[in-house]
């Protein structure tokens, strides 16, 4: 996580940054909570008090990182990519009808 926001900063513009800050929260979101959910339903630890403890801190760190994203490129635009209408074509010989 924190190589994705190091990687990020070396000469690259603010919407670059920002999409290294963004791999950052993916690989934290991956990482770091699944991991924890997983500890606590397989019950490697007894004690769920440190689990509870380390996702807290995993949600705030989240949102820190969401608020540098919002600070680097505060211009949002550039998180989505340009919408393209979803089409869908069947073929003829795909026709589920045909042999009936």
């Amino acid at each position: 996580m924190a190589l994705n926001i190091a990687e990020g900063s070396t000469g690259q513009t603010n919407n670059e940054q920002a999409r290294f800050i963004g791999l950052a929260i993916r690989s934290l979101l991956e990482t770091v909570v699944y991991d924890q959910h997983l500890i606590a339903r397989r019950k490697y630890i007894l004690d769920q008090t440190s689990l509870k403890r380390a996702y807290g801190q995993a949600e705030t760190l989240a949102a820190k990182l969401h608020t540098f994203r919002k600070v680097v490129a505060p211009d949002q635009n550039w998180l989505r990519e340009a919408s393209t209408p979803y089409r869908v074509e069947i073929s003829e010989d795909l026709d589920p009808t045909d042999g009936e």
